[in-house]
């Protein structure tokens, strides 16, 4: 919320936060014409719900918008997810890395209608210009991360 609180204050588009898992969302039924979830199927507890919940809330017609990792179409890749999932998911405040996120919003009863995926590498780069330490991700050749409105480059 640290980081969510004050660019909720600077848009004029309504935000509302309800339910921390997702499981169970105090909303009301057919409300609201979007929803978006970012980092957060791969560790809710019952996955299968929290779909089920943002399909409720939704209007018919609503979209649901999400950016998540999940378990890697490429065997080897995935071999190696299933190794490291036991105790990443106590590392990681229990995410689960070989989900297999698509399926289960199809499972849901969504329609993809778009699907980018990427491999990404996880490094810790000292950015001296951002006087911080940030986690880079690489999109697929992200050109440049920006930190207060001064970029950052490798």
């Amino acid at each position: 919320m640290r980081i969510a609180e004050p660019r909720i204050a600077a848009t004029t588009t309504k935000v509302e936060l309800a339910g921390l898992t997702g499981e169970k969302l105090d909303l009301p039924s057919e409300e609201f014409d979007a929803a978006l979830s970012t980092w957060t199927l791969c560790t809710i507890p019952d996955v299968g719900a929290a779909l089920e919940e943002i399909r409720r809330v939704l209007q018919p017609g609503g979209t649901f918008h999400f950016v998540e990792h999940g378990r890697a179409p490429d065997v080897s890749v995935a071999r190696w997810q299933a190794r490291i999932e036991p105790p990443w998911k106590h590392l990681a405040g229990g995410c689960h890395v070989t989900r297999e996120i698509s399926e289960l919003v199809e499972r849901a009863g969504f329609r993809i209608d778009k699907i980018e995926t990427y491999y990404i590498s996880l490094r810790l780069h000292l950015r001296r210009r951002c006087n911080k330490v940030l986690a880079s991700l690489d999109f697929v050749r992200c050109p440049a991360l920006v930190d207060n409105g001064r970029e950052c480059h490798e």
